[in-house]
């Protein structure tokens, strides 16, 4: 009798570690489900205030972007890297963000590379300041997995 109690303790101690080793599980793919959840938050956040900026600025002969474009460039170059660094993080998944923004995304990385060398006002960056090299190869990248 006296050897059995041990091995008795053993096996509930044993089933307890199992039941937290479960609940350790649950609780990592909950917070990976709030984390994913959070991120498609924050990107439909970050991409819903972008607006337009006005094609004639980015043509024009001008070679600075003033008032409202400006603000909105600034608008835009944050959600070009916020997306660069989700698409990288791989916090989602990477068809859901192609979902979520791909149009956009293409829109406004072509608003940047037609106003290059333009620089934007109060700030001492120019447009192509914001093409950096993650968001030239996010853009790559979601160019080759949406042409599939």
């Amino acid at each position: 009798m006296s050897q059995v109690i041990p091995i008795i303790i053993s096996a509930i101690s044993a089933g307890a570690a199992f039941a937290s080793a479960c609940s350790a599980v649950n609780s990592l793919r909950t917070a990976q489900s709030v984390a994913k959840t959070q991120a498609l938050a924050n990107i439909y956040n970050v991409w819903k205030d972008v607006g337009d900026i006005d094609p004639d600025v980015l043509f024009s002969t001008e070679n600075i972007i003033r008032g409202a474009n400006a603000t909105e460039i600034l608008k835009e170059a944050q959600a070009l890297q916020y997306t660069a660094v989700l698409w990288d993080q791989s916090a989602t998944d990477k068809a859901i963000i192609l979902q979520f923004v791909y149009d956009d995304f293409m829109k406004v990385y072509d608003n940047f590379v037609r106003a290059k060398d333009k620089k934007i006002e109060r700030t001492h960056y120019k447009a192509s300041d914001f093409l950096s090299e993650r968001v030239k190869r996010v853009h790559d990248s979601m160019l080759a997995r949406h042409d599939c």
